[in-house]
């Protein structure tokens, strides 16, 4: 399944799947997770959402070891990165 849900700045779908208890954390076919994915796309609203509903901040992709972090840096999303290295600092 992939993490089409947060592909737009439309928060309604991230809090429909988390209320309906979807996991956070499972990664897609490509090893990505949804703040991954969120992260990518500068979705600042949707990374908080999903940080607070226990998405990881650490995970690492298998393939190349990127986390949100990286994907977000990587995409010019300098303020979704800081609010997942300040979430990092505090794991």
């Amino acid at each position: 399944m992939g993490h089409s849900w947060v592909a737009h700045a439309n928060d309604l779908p991230v809090r429909m799947r988390v209320a309906a208890g979807a996991d956070v954390n499972q990664p897609d076919r490509s090893d990505s997770t949804a703040v991954m994915f969120a992260a990518q796309h500068g979705h600042l609203g949707i990374v908080k959402r999903l940080l607070a509903a226990g998405a990881d901040p650490n995970a690492r992709r298998i393939v190349d070891g990127h986390t949100a972090r990286d994907f977000a840096l990587g995409n010019g999303h300098e303020r979704v990165a800081a609010v997942l290295a300040s979430v990092e600092r505090q794991l």
